[in-house]
């Protein structure tokens, strides 16, 4: 969804976005509160909480996937002392640092990948590893309204709330924050739901008109011109008359090269099968 509204040069509703972190929460606080066959809370993290482990369905449905590198506290398969796993630019303090976590660090990496998201930019552009690592263990997030206007109030606490820097400071479980998240979408969540259902059939140019994509005036990167991006691309004619296709098809260099590679082919098999014969009765 942002790389499709990078393509398009177009700005997503804020609104939009903290309906899809509220039903994130729902299945990282799923996660968070499993428990083992004796009833013990397994403790699960998932470690890896990043734009690409998130799909949006063409019906609107939010999926959290990928714990492949997800712990469960007290499995047999443990990370090693000192060892970092997930994706570096979305990792909280305490993971980048390799110090124990808990499910608050999901929190934080939901919190960047929100934030990244909503202000369509990157929090550390441009930062080498080492730079990387130094800013990921003393972060500084920006509130979302000195990079963009409109932004819901609730929408930038509850993003300031899950990433701050220490654990005990953070939402104690993603049910909290989920809540705060849904506050800031308002009703816009059950009302774009239900227009992604509509153009389900038709994707992508009624999806994006669905989410309420705001035009920019982005610059052309040619120097030809400003303007609003198209979000549809004219198809090419298909000719109404099948005498007219297959003229066309004939004419094309690769489909003439197909043919007699085709014709080749069965002409070697036929050979092959004339010379079996001749061997036999000779």
């Amino acid at each position: 969804l942002l790389a499709l509204a990078q393509r398009r040069g177009v700005a997503i509703d804020p609104r939009v976005m903290a309906w899809i972190g509220s039903e994130i929460c729902k299945g990282l606080h799923l996660a968070h509160e499993l428990k083992g066959d004796g009833g013990e809370l397994l403790n699960v993290i998932h470690r890896d909480m990043s734009p690409q482990n998130v799909l949006l369905s063409h019906v609107g449905e939010v999926k959290l996937i990928d714990f492949g590198v997800a712990k469960a506290e007290g499995r047999a398969r443990r990370t090693s002392h000192g060892e970092v796993r997930g994706k570096l630019r979305y990792m909280s303090p305490e993971q980048a640092a390799a110090d124990p976590l808990d499910r608050r660090a999901d929190l934080f990496s939901l919190g960047v990948v929100l934030w990244e998201a909503s202000a369509q930019r990157r929090l550390h552009p441009n930062l080498e590893t080492i730079e990387l690592l130094e800013a990921l263990r003393n972060p500084e997030i920006p509130s979302l309204h000195s990079v963009r206007q409109g932004v819901p109030s609730e929408l930038d606490e509850a993003i300031q709330w899950a990433t701050r820097p220490s654990p005990e400071e953070r939402p104690p479980n993603a049910a909290d924050l989920g809540a705060l998240l849904a506050d800031a979408a308002g009703p816009i969540g059950k009302n774009e739901r239900a227009e992604l259902v509509k153009s389900a059939r038709s994707f992508p140019k009624p999806f994006v008109e669905a989410l309420a994509l705001e035009h920019l005036e982005p610059t052309n990167p040619r120097g030809e011109g400003t303007g609003p991006v198209p979000l549809d691309r004219p198809e090419p004619a298909v000719p109404a008359d099948p005498s007219e296709r297959r003229r066309r098809v004939s004419a094309d260099p690769k489909s003439t090269s197909a043919q007699g590679l085709v014709f080749v082919l069965v002409l070697a098999l036929a050979m092959g099968a004339i010379a079996a014969a001749a061997a036999y009765l000779l």
